[in-house]
């Protein structure tokens, strides 16, 4: 986190001077309260974020079994979604940085299925898809399984959200 220079902070106890205002060296902005609450006590910080992310976006399963229930609930979803010719390459290949290939419009693609909120791409995932051919996907799905969404996967664009007004419900 930024410190706050001495510049500002006495361009503010003056502005504060002018005001009239009593004692301007403990008047704080509310940006600056919440920055001293932070650093005051970031485990409340850190539990207050955790149980938002838990609210809006849920718990998924741990480890590598959530992974593959995901994985097999996406495969049941895929053909509604208008995906054709799916093959599940992840369970012969795990290495793979995608977890199927699939036809969509008649094109080629390659499908990473997660139930993360966010995920990172790197450029190297990026260029294997290129050399073989494929579009590559995204597909962030709820961990209750009720919602929804597919992402295009952009070359020079490495983090991916969901947006939660943005998603879409599961035809499943």
């Amino acid at each position: 986190m930024a410190r706050k220079s001495i510049w500002t902070t006495n361009r503010w106890i003056e502005y504060r001077k002018k005001q009239g205002k009593t004692n301007p060296e403990i008047s704080y902005t509310n940006a600056e309260m919440a920055r001293r609450a932070r650093q005051k006590y970031p485990e409340r910080t850190r539990k207050y974020a955790r149980d938002y992310y838990i609210r809006t976006w849920g718990q998924s399963e741990r480890g590598t079994l959530g992974g593959r229930l995901m994985e097999i609930f996406a495969f049941q979803m895929l053909p509604l979604l208008g995906f054709t010719d799916i093959e599940y390459v992840s369970s012969y290949y795990p290495q793979l940085p995608f977890d199927f290939i699939a036809e969509l419009n008649s094109s080629k693609i390659a499908l990473d299925v997660t139930a993360a909120r966010w995920k990172t791409i790197q450029d190297r995932c990026v260029r294997l898809t290129k050399i073989l051919g494929l579009d590559y996907y995204i597909l962030f799905i709820k961990p209750d399984k009720k919602y929804y969404q597919l992402y295009k996967i952009q070359e020079g664009k490495s983090r991916y959200y969901v947006h939660l007004r943005e998603l879409k419900p599961c035809p499943i």
